[in-house]
């Protein structure tokens, strides 16, 4: 059943902003730091929400708790705690403070015991791979929210391969690699992709097809030490979690089972019958990202490398056809995201990019904190303050002020696209969406700018119509959406004009 929150989502303006069409000519703080902080904006937080983060942050500032302390070899980043993490805990917390600040520095506490960044930097690539075939696997594709979908087939669990995992690491602290696999690299990636999405999780589908009694009880450690995990250590990184193939002893062992999750991570659990299966199944995740095994059209089995969909590949470009095992990261870069290979193999310690991706802003008003709130980024010819979390005009004087960001270097693509941005403040478009748009054109190609809000607008009216049904009980959202839809067919309209035959035009 679709709920208010998925439904506001189809008119959300705080959509992550992806890469635009030229480079920038110069760097700010302002944008470093909204970058970093994975692209969550104050816009998407009530006045109390907002109150509670910003409490959170003067937290973990007055008792030095950083996530990350800057100090990692090959950091390009200082001292921060970024407000997708933040939030996560809060969200957790009911959007206690100190309730989330207690969770926030026990794990930040955990990962520092562990040197958790640091084993999954080093990782060994063979133990990374024997740890990884014990947990969830990403398929390559996403949800039609844009999360990864993740599958556990728990019968291709041996219980002799724990055995063997846990002769050579007797605490199992290296369970937690594949953990850092989905939050390190598969998590962003997707929430990059995806132009809504600003709280990266992901969705899992646990196969418990030809599990026994014997089986699952030879499990039950391994399961509940990763299902603690996920409570403690990664609150808020489950979007859905189904149930498939359940056994007929199932219902027996799932009042113990449950006690592993905390209330809300169980109301995110759903146990499907054989016959709904793939029912419920197709109303989060398209046939063509579903596994065939689940009544869909990807050719991919628990044990594969991911199936990865088109878009995907479009943005890895070579290293979609040359994956590699191993741990993997997604790395935040102020002239392009990377992706960066890890861990450790017989020549030493991997390094090497993986892929670079193009040019990405943070969105306006994204906070991180690192001592100061970064300013929000303002498509404006003044000077903006960064040593407060508002924006302040500053008086340039003498001093020419740094030159505003294009988002493309065709001027007129330039001012159409500024002119499309300008109405999102009336709900007639959304900057996230204009501006994914925009990676597509080409410098001084009418066709591509065209193709771009064409494919925008039909993007979002399928999402629209799908949805229309809940117009009644959600009429803003639903209006707000043919906003943006008339607006994205009005932009298509004025780069034709050049030939007047064409018959686009009529």
């Amino acid at each position: 059943m679709e709920t208010a929150s998925s439904r506001s989502s189809t008119s959300s303006d705080s959509s992550s902003i992806k890469s635009v069409v030229s480079s920038p000519t110069s760097s700010t703080s302002s944008i470093k730091d909204a970058r970093l902080s994975r692209r969550t904006t104050a816009d998407t937080l009530s006045a109390t929400q907002l109150a509670a983060l910003n409490e959170l942050k003067s937290l973990c500032r007055t008792k030095n708790v950083y996530w990350n302390t800057g100090d990692q070899e090959g950091s390009r980043i200082p001292p921060s705690n970024d407000d997708v993490t933040l939030l996560r805990y809060l969200r957790a917390r009911d959007f206690s403070p100190q309730a989330a600040f207690k969770q926030y520095n026990g794990t930040v506490t955990w990962r520092r015991k562990l040197a958790l960044d640091e084993m999954y930097r080093t990782a060994e690539i063979a133990h990374f791979e024997a740890i990884r075939r014990l947990m969830p696997q990403w398929t390559g594709r996403r949800s039609r929210n844009g999360v990864p979908v993740f599958v556990y087939s728990v019968s291709k669990t041996r219980p002799e391969d724990l055995l063997t995992t846990s002769k050579k690491d007797p605490s199992l602290s290296s369970v937690f690699l594949p953990a850092e696999y989905s939050t390190q690299f598969v998590q962003p990636l997707c929430a990059r992709m995806h132009v809504n999405r600003t709280m990266p999780c992901s969705i899992f589908i646990i196969d418990l097809t030809g599990v026994g009694v014997k089986h699952f009880w030879n499990l039950r450690a391994h399961l509940q030490k990763a299902s603690t995990m996920a409570t403690s250590h990664y609150p808020e990184s489950v979007d859905k979690i189904f149930i498939l193939g359940a056994p007929s002893f199932f219902p027996a062992v799932w009042g113990y089972i449950n006690k592993w999750f905390e209330p809300n991570l169980t109301s995110k659990i759903s146990v499907l019958a054989t016959s709904d299966a793939k029912a419920v199944l197709t109303k989060h995740i398209d046939v063509e990202d579903l596994p065939v095994s689940y009544g869909g059209t990807v050719a991919w089995e628990y044990g594969m490398s991911p199936n990865l969909d088109e878009e995907a590949r479009d943005m890895l470009g070579s290293f979609a056809d040359n994956w590699i095992e191993g741990p993997i990261r997604y790395a935040p870069r102020e002239d392009g995201d990377e992706i960066l290979a890890a861990g450790t193999e017989a020549q030493g310690l991997r390094t090497a990019t993986l892929a670079k991706l193009s040019m990405c802003l943070g969105e306006p008003g994204a906070l991180v904190d690192n001592g100061e709130s970064a300013s929000p980024i303002t498509i404006s010819s003044s000077v903006t303050s960064s040593s407060s979390s508002s924006s302040t005009a500053v008086s340039t004087g003498s001093i020419a002020p740094p030159p505003m960001y294009q988002l493309s270097n065709d001027t007129e693509f330039a001012f159409q696209l500024l002119a499309f941005i300008a109405q999102s403040e009336y709900h007639g478009a959304s900057v996230g969406e204009v501006l994914t748009a925009a990676t597509t054109i080409e410098y001084g190609n009418f066709e591509s700018f065209y193709s771009s809000f064409y494919g925008m607008a039909t993007r979002v009216k399928a999402v629209a119509d799908a949805d229309a049904v809940d117009a009644l009980r959600f009429p803003v959202s639903v209006r707000n959406a043919y906003f943006r839809i008339t607006t994205y067919f009005r932009a298509t309209d004025f780069c034709l004009h050049g030939n007047i035959s064409d018959p686009r035009l009529y």
